[in-house]
């Protein structure tokens, strides 16, 4: 179990994408401090799948963080 309710909105965040670039395989931008216009972060380009897909375009991530324990 893991209390990822106290790491707060950014650490959240931080976590997230970072476990996206590590999952995904793809670089991710991250607008972490910044005027992200309800973007966490970001990827452009031709996206690869482990299933073997082929998306091209522009995908948007959000992370959605909760400070309650349940």
């Amino acid at each position: 179990m893991y209390n990822l309710h106290r790491l707060g909105w950014n650490s959240f965040q931080q976590l997230c994408l970072t476990i996206t670039r590590e999952l995904l395989g793809q670089t991710v931008q991250s607008f972490l401090d910044s005027n992200d216009a309800g973007r966490d972060g970001a990827f452009s380009g031709i996206w690869k799948p482990l299933s073997g897909e082929n998306l091209s375009g522009k995908f948007v991530i959000q992370c959605k963080f909760s400070g309650k324990a349940n």
